[in-house]
């Protein structure tokens, strides 16, 4: 096991592990790149507080129009649905069907 751990920070070209930090992947735009390089290292230097709070109140901001994410939206909508109480049969039949001659 310590072998294919060794190969793999040998393929990546990662400096050896750093106390208190991990290593992660993110899925960005290619023009990002080394903007999120840039904010990872100033995020892992001590003092970094200020900045991790300020992105963290940006970030959280939300855009007017934006809905936060509740659990259980989709029952709520399925339940005020002009279907509910109209008596609708959606059992399905099970019928095996016919014989086909192939």
């Amino acid at each position: 096991m310590a072998e294919a751990s060794e190969s793999l920070k040998a393929r990546s070209g990662s400096e050896p592990d750093k106390p208190g930090l991990v290593r992660f992947e993110v899925f960005a735009r290619p023009e990002d790149r080394d903007l999120l390089r840039r904010l990872a290292e100033r995020l892992a230097t001590p003092g970094a507080d200020d900045l991790r709070s300020a992105i963290t109140r940006q970030v959280a901001d939300q855009a007017p129009d934006e809905q936060p994410f509740e659990r259980g939206g989709i029952v709520r909508a399925m339940r005020a649905s002009p279907l509910v109480g109209s008596g609708l049969d959606l059992v399905r039949d099970r019928h095996p069907g016919r014989l086909s001659d192939l």
